[in-house]
């Protein structure tokens, strides 16, 4: 038997200063999405606490394994 690792999961979302810092437990990568239908990496694969501006166009993000 071996153990099932539990699905990345956001745990926190603050907006400071224009910046959203995203905050996340177990291991992922973070995608970025202005339609919700096309989805790519993050670039730099960035970890938890990352920061992204949130100037310009709208973004959605998501945690992929």
């Amino acid at each position: 038997s071996f153990a099932v690792e539990p699905p990345p999961r956001f745990t926190e979302a603050k907006l400071v200063a224009g910046k959203l810092t995203l905050t996340w437990t177990g291991s992922g990568v973070l995608e970025q999405s202005t339609d919700l239908s096309v989805w790519s990496p993050v670039p730099g694969n960035p970890a938890s606490g990352t920061q992204v501006d949130v100037t310009g166009p709208g973004k959605f993000y998501r945690l992929a394994r």
